[in-house]
């Protein structure tokens, strides 16, 4: 029986495999372009290029196409390799498509197999499904396409262990595609995203691999309900995995590791889970959300990023039982965001921070934070606490909205911020050290009236920061190796006293939009750039300080009304003033102005004080807005000048002037005192101070009238002696200067004329272009023109009655010229001496291209025309 079966088996094995063989013989090759339209086995017979359409079309179902490892090539301009449309349990394998727009192309196609095919340098799409449901695309690969493998509104298929680099988009795309199993795959290189979903719910994506991307690795986008479990996206150049507009998302397992932006992002992102992933060595954050609301993060890895977990007005989240260390500046940012819950959470080397750019308090008083350490000691967070003491086994404190809180004797190290301050007022922090913290030592937003004393803070970014905080005193608090050792923004009404801030990076004591603070027998030397620095804030007392060994003492930047005196500066330079103006010294009494030394140049170490009043002479003018009136000299004893100043007067001269607005310039000097102050008297008339200006004084007599003048210089050196020796005797005569206006009413030049002594002197000239002067006149009357029986009341000039005596003077030119002057001896001239002399002037004037000549007077009015007639009265003796 045994062998009987035995021989039984043997003959059905022959029967199947005559079954089969019969089978292989009935497959159908394809050589060319073909339409595959009866179920069956097709096989290619050798590799096939066409240069449009389809090459294989599939129309019907319960086919088998094997390529048998040879290519379809559309050339780079044929439609696709192969397209399969409304068709069922079709199998494609061991095919390559090249060159297609489109190069395996399912449109409704359900319950089917794309197995080891390869699709490369397609115009738009490798391998494509659409409508399509239940299928299976495993081990293909695919690179140069636009996009490699793409679902649109197909669900229900597995992707599973397909490699899709270096395409020129996406690896793989989901578009409105659901219920997907997308596992082991590879999608890294493409330059765009290796794995993108949008509109796409409840997939699972597992175990993939998203790398080296141009973008991000995962980038999922308006999308819910999916589940990433134990995926790579590690070296994108964008985030590693991004959640945009998703919601109810589950990722757990996933590593998402030195990613150029951060390794999970979240933007308008709610209700999402995340467990168990590694997020480390990132570029930027670990972790971003933005706008994202009740996600939950359990037992997630943070480590070694360049910032930590950041939430960005994103509100009602959880973080439990995750560990972060050693990221740059912060383990956790909370940045304008409510009811966060921090529990049993580990920082390391960094911890946490509260940041907000407004006071509303519920972005300070609503978290929950609890069991948290930092460096294997608590992290306390208050909230809305009056009074209490901060245990001193603190790794670091933050007080919300809390008032009338002690802390004493801290140490909060190796941490972001070791304490800080938000809405928080009336807090005495003592002998607290916070060194080597990423941002603050100590930080104050929005808080007012605390004590800050006897603190040590060193090797932090800021050693104590104020933001919107007033009212604050800091007292005998130790800042150095900082990168900044006080900061004040838009803070006011703050006392600094008897704090020492020294080589710290930058700044010594900064300020920025504060104003009336007080800063009082500080010690700012060493730092690397500026001792004291104050932009844009006001009035301001800066006093009895000492700045030494700075590159800049102090440094001003749109900043007035500021009071510094009683400083000592020593630094490469002691100031620089941009558009600035302070008050640098307060009065004698009170103590002056301040003390300028620079290794034996400063201005306090050359100049002394001459005149017995305890300050430098000169005052020190430190720009044109800004001077030191009582600047103090290291020699505290009085210097003697026994000399006068020397005096020269260079303007002005013994002469007439024929202005009335002249420059004074005298040159004053005193080798040993120096010039306190040069004054010009002009005799019985005024004094004016004068103005050094390069090496000389200068001033202005101002308007005088026509006369005699007498100035008289008095130059005084500091040692108040006075050289009022140099005098000038001058005067001054203004000529009348009236309008050449033509018969028809054109202004066309200008007429001056006065009298100096016994000499007329007389100026015609022509201003308006195209207009000439072919002849001059001056007449001259005894009669007063105010006469109605004068002779100005005739047409005639000359009368042959003997009372009035005129002369006239005539000159024509040839060519016409632009303009004439000359003088008249007045001596000369026949005239009753008992009387007053009438001077009018007048001209023939031509213009370019006239015809004829025409009349132009002085004043414009002929002498017949008997009213407002120029002239100029001059009284004979």
């Amino acid at each position: 029986m045994k062998l009987s079966g035995f021989k039984t088996a043997i003959f059905l094995s022959i029967l199947i495999s005559l079954a089969f063989i019969s089978g292989v013989s009935a497959d159908t090759a394809i050589n060319n372009v073909c339409e595959i339209n009866k179920s069956g086995i097709y096989y290619l017979n050798n590799s096939i290029t066409s240069d449009s359409g389809n090459i294989i079309t599939i129309t019907c179902s319960d086919v088998v196409l094997d390529g048998n490892g040879f290519y379809l090539d559309g050339n780079g301009v044929a439609e696709g390799g192969i397209y399969a449309n409304g068709v069922t349990n079709v199998t494609i394998k061991d095919v390559t498509v090249q060159g297609f727009r489109y190069g395996i192309y399912l449109k409704y196609v359900d319950n089917s197999t794309l197995e080891n095919n390869a699709a490369n340098l397609n115009e738009l799409v490798g391998i494509y499904l659409l409508n399509s449901t239940n299928n299976i695309v495993t081990y293909n690969n695919g690179s140069d396409n636009h996009l490699y493998l793409v679902l649109e509104n197909s669900n229900n298929n597995t992707i599973t262990n397909n490699t899709a680099n270096s395409n020129n988009d996406c690896g793989i795309f989901l578009d409105s595609s659901d219920n997907n199993t997308i596992t082991g795959n590879t999608a890294n290189s493409n330059a765009d995203d290796g794995i993108y979903l949008e509109h796409s719910h409840n997939n699972v994506l597992t175990g993939n691999t998203a790398s080296l991307n141009k973008l991000t690795g995962i980038d999922i986008w308006y999308s819910n309900y999916n589940e990433l479990i134990n995926n790579t996206a590690n070296s994108n150049n964008d985030s590693g995995i991004y959640l945009a507009v998703s919601d109810n998302n589950v990722l757990t397992g996933n590593t998402a590791n030195s990613n150029n932006d951060c390794g999970i992002q979240l933007d308008g992102s709610n209700n999402n889970t995340f467990t168990g992933n590694t997020v480390s060595s990132n570029h930027e954050n670990a972790i971003y959300m933005l706008d994202s609301y009740n996600n939950t993060f359990t037992g997630n890895t943070a480590n070694s990023n360049e910032y930590g977990i950041n939430l960005d007005a994103s509100h009602n989240n959880t973080f439990t039982g995750n560990t972060a260390n050693s990221n740059g500046d912060y383990g956790l940012l909370i940045y304008d965001s409510e009811n966060t819950a921090l529990i049993n959470n580990v920082f390391n080397e960094s911890g946490m921070h509260i940041q907000s750019e407004s006071n509303i308090s519920a972005y300070w008083n609503t978290h929950t934070i609890e069991n948290n350490t930092v460096n294997g000691k608590p992290i306390y967070y208050f909230k809305n606490n009056v009074g209490g003491t901060v245990p001193t086994d603190a790794g670091q404190v933050i007080l919300a909205n809390c008032s009338g809180m002690n802390m004493e004797n801290l140490n909060l190290s190796n941490t972001t911020t070791g304490l800080e301050l938000g809405l928080s007022s009336g807090n005495n922090i003592t002998n607290v050290t916070a060194n080597s913290n990423f941002w603050e030592g100590i930080r104050l937003y929005y808080s007012d009236n605390n004590l800050l004393t006897g603190n040590t803070l060193m090797d932090n970014s800021n050693g104590i920061s104020m933001r919107d905080s007033d009212n604050n005193a800091l007292t005998g608090n130790t800042l150095m190796d900082n990168s900044n050792g006080i900061v004040l923004g838009t803070s006011n009404n703050n006392i600094l006293t008897g704090n020492t801030a020294n080589s710290n990076g930058k700044y010594g004591i900064y300020l920025s939009g504060s104003n009336n603070n007080a800063l009082t027998e500080n010690t700012v030397n060493s730092n690397n750039k500026y001792g004291v620095y104050i932009m844009y804030s006001n009035n301001n007392n800066i006093t009895e300080n000492i700045a030494n060994l700075n590159y800049y003492g102090m440094y001003l930047e749109n900043s007035n009304a500021n009071n510094i005196f009683n400083n000592t500066f020593n630094n490469t330079d002691n100031f620089a003033i941009l558009n600035s103006t302070n008050y640098w010294n307060t009065s004698a009494e009170n103590g002056g102005g301040n003390r300028w030394f620079s290794n034996g140049t400063g201005f306090s170490e050359t100049h002394f004080d001459y005149d017995g009043d305890g300050f430098c002479d000169p005052y020190y003018t430190l720009d044109g807005n800004n001077i030191d009136y009582l600047p103090i000299p290291l020699d505290p004893t009085t210097h003697s000048d026994i000399t006068v100043p020397d005096v020269t007067i260079n303007s002005p001269i013994e002469t007439t002037y024929y202005v009335n607005n002249i420059e004074i310039n005298v040159t004053a000097s005193d080798n040993i005192s120096g010039i306190s102050s040069v004054i010009a008297e002009i005799e019985s008339v005024k004094n004016i101070t004068l103005e050094l200006d390069g090496d000389y004084y200068l001033g202005n007599i101002g308007n005088l009238s026509n006369g005699n003048y007498k100035i008289t210089i008095n130059a005084t050196d500091w040692a108040r002696k006075s050289n009022s020796a140099e005098s000038v005797n001058f005067k001054i005569l203004t000529p009348e200067i009236y309008d050449l206006t033509t018969e028809n009413n054109e202004n066309i030049g200008l007429v001056s004329i006065f009298v100096d002594e016994d000499i007329l002197n007389f100026t015609y000239k022509i201003t308006e272009p195209n207009w000439s002067i072919s002849e001059i006149h001056l007449t001259a009357f005894n009669e007063s023109p105010n006469d109605p029986a004068s002779m100005w009341y005739t047409e005639k000039y000359l009368t042959k009655n003997g009372k009035v005596k005129t002369f006239y003077f005539n000159e024509e030119f040839d060519p016409s010229a632009f303009e004439a002057s000359g003088t008249v001896n007045l001596t000369e001239i026949p005239v009753d001496p008992s009387g007053t002399l009438y001077i009018a002037a007048n001209a023939v004037v031509r213009k370019e291209g006239a015809k004829k000549s025409v009349d132009a007077w002085a004043n414009g009015t002929s002498i017949s025309d008997r009213t407002d007639i120029m002239y100029v009265e001059y009284p004979l003796e």
